[in-house]
């Protein structure tokens, strides 16, 4: 079945479920009422794997809500994230975005949906695309939790991990045993690249029995303006598709399906290609198009009970099933064309318990992913070895527990935890004899401290020490290619060990009437991280070999502000600084020379200051908001020969001044607007291979039934 027709059948679907019923009924969009910026009390958690107040626990979490999403117009999961304390969202690609956190990126953070793991084993070193692989329109909110180590989701938990949860039809917010019917239309347009978004979305059920939520959504982004020009070949298509179908089994027990579909075509990785204009002495790449598309698929099977009497008094069961593939093609005509693709089939089962015993709350669990991989290229119609080996399989497996005790009247809350992990490879068809079939395993014993103190009913302190790991993956054991930022050909490595992380953390929550906010000091030691180590051949050539080969370190402060200065007004402001060194081998050819060096693409001080003003209808807001960010000229060797994206001595500094603002026309009608890069600056997040947008005008328009 063709694309065209999904879509088709889709919008059929959607209309056909949510479209019939009266246009008086009220709204169920979360935007029909007009808030002040998100307060940093309250906040319910899931990245944790329980539900908890953000004020209750001994770490920072940062929550993006689907209101925030329509009332900025966020674009992708990446740019939502784009104005978190210690977050810099490096795009490669207008179509793709790789958030760091806390200095760390792609495989070093987790991506959940839901809580099932969407991380798998071919993910590569360095910015990665994956994040923007699921659909910000179809979240209902995303939590990001940063430094609580790897203990409760095990390997790539380093600088932080992300649950986006799906939207779902809130049965249980409906009039028990009444049958239900909502839907919304929205569209978004932007002027910067003519971008054109839309989406319906069905909501239909019986109040406390059951409910089933459907979204489609289809977006073109055409190429887009940026430093008084056209910037060829950044435009690209996308379609989503998201459905989840919740049961209540009985007062205390719900069965949840759920499948989500994307697909992302014509994707252009422009600064290897030679259209892509130079900024600030950037060179031109060589390619004539340099292609990167995905298809993602997730489905997964929940059955999840609380509040039960025996010994367990919660669990959640969750079978999934992801089906990842990459498409890359490549070509410098007329001599050389390239296709790649790998595709991945995930199999993952999840098991989480939550015991109590007097005051001792216990939360263990037990989970186990299967990845099965599968790689081809082809140049010039003749297969070549591919990028990955062809017919690899990677176990993934974990157990854990952590406890939660209060103590000195519930003065103090301490929490401590430990996981085992078991992880094994074993590489297909690597074009090489000696490593075909080679098959390696790790295990790991893990652990974290952290501890909650109440100085006060609106002011609480934390610390903690937490390890992190993670294990080698088939991208470290079996890599085939040559990276971005060198023409040195590069080689997986064999015997690995994991990557090992120590972080100790120093926090704060407060909130008081008229202000409320969190900061976070923390420092982060680094073991035995696999790098490209450069090694000499038996025929006196070099290339680099996956190694243990740096040690290194980070640490830094993060947090935000928000004060509610008059009823209809607040101010908020957020911003993060890091500083972090590691060993590196500054020639790419010389294997002898080795030391200590930034982090790559270390984010420089970054902050930004937002004032928002709320009618008090509600039906009006409007908001200015700054955001600016240092020079970036702290760069290590790779850094500097990453000359397509990196400007030589580093990535200036910019200030972006935008201004936002929404109507809500009626219950059912709601309008928002913005103008973005007010000042039409010409600027690049630092590592990035495309600037951000000039000036532009974004609106969109929703209509709930």
């Amino acid at each position: 079945m063709s694309y065209y027709s999904y879509r088709s059948i889709g919008v059929i679907l959607c209309a056909g479920l949510g479209i019939y019923p009266l246009l008086g009924q009220d709204a169920s969009s979360s935007q029909a009422s007009a808030e002040s910026i998100p307060e940093l009390e309250e906040l319910i958690i899931t990245a944790s794997r329980t539900e908890s107040s953000s004020f209750l626990v001994p770490y920072l979490v940062d929550k993006i809500t689907e209101k925030d999403i329509l009332d900025y117009n966020y674009r992708t999961i990446p740019e939502a994230l784009q104005y978190t304390p210690g977050v810099m969202v490096q795009k490669t690609a207008y179509g793709h975005g790789s958030p760091y956190v806390r200095g760390f990126t792609g495989r070093q953070n987790l991506l959940l949906v839901d809580g099932v793991r969407m991380n798998n084993s071919t993910w590569r070193s360095g910015p990665a695309q994956y994040w923007n692989t699921i659909d910000a329109l179809s979240l209902s909110q995303m939590e990001l939790v940063k430094g609580q180590g790897s203990v409760l989701y095990g390997s790539d938990s380093i600088g932080g991990t992300l649950n986006v949860i799906s939207q779902s039809a809130q049965y249980l917010q409906e009039e028990e045993g009444k049958f239900f019917s909502h839907g919304s239309a929205y569209y978004r347009f932007g002027s910067n690249g003519s971008s054109s978004v839309s989406r319906l979305e069905s909501n239909i059920g019986e109040g406390g029995k059951w409910g089933f939520h459907l979204g489609l959504s289809d977006k073109i982004f055409n190429d887009i303006h940026s430093d008084g020009h056209k910037w060829p070949n950044t435009g690209y298509h996308e379609y989503d598709y998201d459905a989840r179908f919740d049961y209540q089994i009985n007062k205390k027990t719900v069965l949840t399906l759920a499948s989500r579909t994307l697909y992302q075509d014509d994707v252009w990785r422009t600064h290897k290609t030679k259209w892509t204009p130079s900024w600030h002495g950037t060179s031109i790449g060589k390619d004539d198009d340099f292609h990167y598309d995905q298809r993602q698929m997730l489905n997964y099977a929940r059955l999840a009970a609380k509040d039960l009497d025996g010994v367990i008094k919660a669990y959640s069961l969750t079978l999934s099933y992801v089906n990842s593939k990459e498409v890359q093609k490549n070509s410098r005509l007329p001599k050389e064309e390239t296709y790649s693709n790998i595709w991945v089939n995930s199999y993952g089962v999840d098991l989480q318990m939550e015991s109590k015993w007097k005051t001792l709350n216990l939360l263990y669990g037990v989970d186990y992913y299967v990845d099965r991989v599968y790689a081809r290229r082809v140049t010039n119609n003749v297969i070549k070895a591919p990028s990955l080996p062809d017919g690899s399989d990677y176990e993934l497996f974990g157990a854990f527990v952590e406890g939660m005790i209060p103590l000195a009247n519930n003065k103090w809350e301490l929490r401590a935890g430990s996981r085992f992990t078991y992880a094994r490879a074993e590489l297909g068809d690597t074009g090489n004899p000696a490593t075909n079939n080679l098959t390696d395993s790790w295990s790991n014993f893990l652990g974290s401290g952290r501890a909650l103190y109440h100085a006060s009913d609106d002011w609480n302190l934390f610390a903690g020490i937490s390890q992190a790991f993670r294990a080698p993956n088939i991208d470290d054991l079996g890599a085939n290619g040559i990276p971005a930022m060198t023409n040195t050909f590069v080689n997986g490595g064999q015997g690995l060990k994991p990557e090992k992380y120590l972080t100790y953390e120093l926090g704060s929550h407060m909130k008081k009437e008229t202000v409320s906010g969190q900061v976070s000091f923390f420092f982060t030691q680094m073991k035995d991280m696999i790098v490209q180590r450069p090694e000499y051949t038996s025929s006196g050539d070099v290339v680099s070999v996956a190694s243990n080969a740096s040690d290194g370190w980070v640490y830094g402060v993060d947090g935000q502000i928000a004060w509610n200065f008059h009823p209809q007004w607040v101010c908020r402001l957020e911003g993060g600084w890091i500083y972090g060194k590691s060993d590196e081998y500054p020639i790419a050819n010389n294997p002898n020379q080795v030391r200590e060096s930034y982090l790559s693409r270390i984010p420089p001080l970054m902050g930004s200051l937002a004032l928002r003003w709320n009618h008090p209808s509600g039906k009006y807001w409007a908001e200015t908001r700054i955001t600016a960010a240092d020079r970036a000229d702290k760069l290590n060797s790779s850094d500097s020969r990453d000359t397509s994206r990196i400007p030589p001595g580093g990535t200036p500094g910019y200030y972006n001044l935008s201004i936002y603002g929404g109507w809500n026309i009626t219950p059912q009608l709601a309008w928002t607007a913005g103008i973005e890069n007010v000042t039409d600056q010409s600027y690049r997040i630092h590592g990035s291979g495309v600037n951000e947008p000039g000036i532009g005008f974004v609106t969109s328009l929703r209509w709930s039934w």
